[in-house]
Order: C-alpha cells, then structure tokens, then sequence
C-alpha cells in the first residue's frame, strides 16, 4: 500500500468534513503530527476506511490483474475490516 496514502488518510481523519477556515485555525501551520481525535474520534496513526478500501482494491488487482466491481461491492459490505478502537461507530 502506498505510505503517502495511508499517512494522508490518518492525518486527514483529524480534519474531515471541516472547512478551510476551520482547519487552518486549528492547525495555522498544517497538521504535522498524527494524534488521537478527530471527526471518527480514531488514535494517531489508525486506518480509516479509505485506507481499507484502498488495501482492498490493491489485493485485487495484485491477484486478479484487473478490477471486479461485484466483487470490490462484497467484499466491502463486509463490515469490520478496520478496528474501532474508539468505541464509536465510525471507522
């Protein structure tokens, strides 16, 4: 899996859904740190779904050579994949 997409999705989990505004005022200089919290309340570091989905679309590919959307849609309806450290029902 490609490092830059899993250390994006966990720094991008602390901001999501937030505007512009809102981030650059609660992170002036960027976020630079991973940290627990954040919109899914996950510990620094955890994958988010998009993490998940991504691993998923690599193995598929890595195995198959090609893209199966029947079976990227199974495979992805099995809930679970990611730990929910939290406690919330996100991921």
């Amino acid at each position: 899996m490609p490092l830059g997409q899993l250390a994006g999705d966990a720094l991008g989990s602390l901001v999501v859904f937030q505007s512009r505004n809102e981030i650059r005022r609660s992170f002036p200089v960027g976020i630079r740190e991973l940290a627990d919290d954040g919109t899914w309340n996950t510990i620094a570091g955890q994958p988010t779904d998009d993490s998940e989905m991504e691993l998923l679309l690599e193995r598929m590919l890595v195995k198959t050579g090609s893209y199966n959307p029947e079976a990227t849609r199974k495979k992805s309806s099995s809930k679970g994949n990611t730990p929910n450290f939290s406690g919330n029902s996100g991921s």
